[in-house]
């Protein structure tokens, strides 16, 4: 988007057409997303019995208007180290699409024009590393969730950190330097998706969408945060002023990624876990132990029915309860 908004204030619609097209295009986005959004998958009309199996494997009896634990989540150590690497994952992003083309403009004296591709093609490398990224965390085998996600977040917010740390020393005779660390900062923090994010789904499970909307509310904090700094710090618009803004970024960066690694596990929380026929609630399982595929049981061996007992047949998608994620059967490849 950076690119389009560079071609149409250079153009002779001027400055007040970007915003028209950013409407249009908007506009039109929403009105796709409202169209095929449906609440759950099995309400979709293209969803077919293959793809809703795959999605509903291992989930077990799973109530779809279960409450969310609000109380236990808010209080939970992992949930906090999460939010808190969130905050400055985000607010590092929020910095380098907000003022990357200024700080490149008014401090390495790059045009306009140039100041806007150098911001947009470390964003558009950043969603390549973040498909690649998410990509390799599925399909390494070797190494526990636990490992993975701090090897992965390590690489997000610890190397992107430094290179903020580096940013602020390097003067506008080195300005190509500077471009470097810029898209370094912006490949390494596309390592995320295989850090915080994946242990907040792994971690809170069926109630991961509602740590994930506190990310997304972390992400309307930034908005205000940011240019709040940058205008209380940046008053004369020197290198030594924006050096003050990149040590912050990077402490922020490093600092949430030492909590994270302290905290991160790929265990369920105990609020993800719903009583059990007797009223008692279900033990914690290890990584390594999956549901019986007959009856949806938490054990690795299980000794409530026969294992050799034929796998009942899907239902059609007209014939499945709306009410609940009850699939008592692996999906058979």
């Amino acid at each position: 988007m950076n690119i389009l908004q560079i071609q149409l204030c250079e153009s002779s619609f001027g400055w007040r057409s970007a915003f028209y097209v950013h409407a249009v295009i908007s506009g039109t986005l929403f009105c796709v997303w409202f169209y095929y959004y449906r609440n759950t998958p099995l309400k979709h009309p293209n969803m077919t019995d293959i793809e809703l199996e795959k999605i509903h494997r291992d989930k077990g009896s799973v109530k779809e208007k279960e409450p969310v634990p609000v109380k236990a989540i808010m209080t939970n150590p992992v949930m906090w180290a999460v939010w808190i690497s969130a905050f400055g994952e985000l607010m590092m992003s929020q910095f380098i699409v907000l003022y990357g083309p200024t700080y490149l403009k008014e401090i390495l004296d790059y045009p306009v024009t140039h100041a806007g591709y150098f911001v947009a093609i470390p964003r558009a490398l950043h969603l390549v590393f973040k498909i690649v990224s998410g990509l390799c965390s599925d399909r390494i085998k070797f190494l526990s969730e636990k490992v993975k996600m701090c090897i992965f977040n390590t690489i997000a917010l610890t190397i992107s950190g430094i290179f903020f740390l580096i940013l602020g020393y390097i003067p506008k005779e080195h300005k190509y330097y500077a471009l470097a660390a810029i898209l370094t900062i912006e490949c390494s923090t596309g390592f995320i998706c295989g850090g915080f994010y994946k242990c907040a789904t792994l971690v809170a499970r069926q109630h991961s969408h509602f740590v994930l909307s506190q990310i997304q509310f972390i992400k309307c904090v930034s908005l205000f945060i940011e240019p709040l700094l940058v205008f209380l710090i940046c008053t004369q618009g020197t290198l030594a002023e924006w050096r003050i803004v990149f040590i912050i970024h990077g402490v922020l960066l490093i600092g949430g990624n030492i909590i994270f690694c302290w905290f991160a596990t790929g265990k369920p929380a105990a609020f993800t876990y719903s009583p059990t026929s007797n009223g008692s609630e279900m033990d914690p399982v290890d990584e390594q132990q999956q549901r019986c595929p007959i009856c949806v049981n938490w054990e690795k061996s299980c000794t409530n029915c026969a294992n050799s007992a034929p796998t009942p047949a899907p239902l059609p998608i007209s014939a499945r309860d709306e009410n609940t994620f009850d699939f008592p059967y692996p999906f058979k490849n």
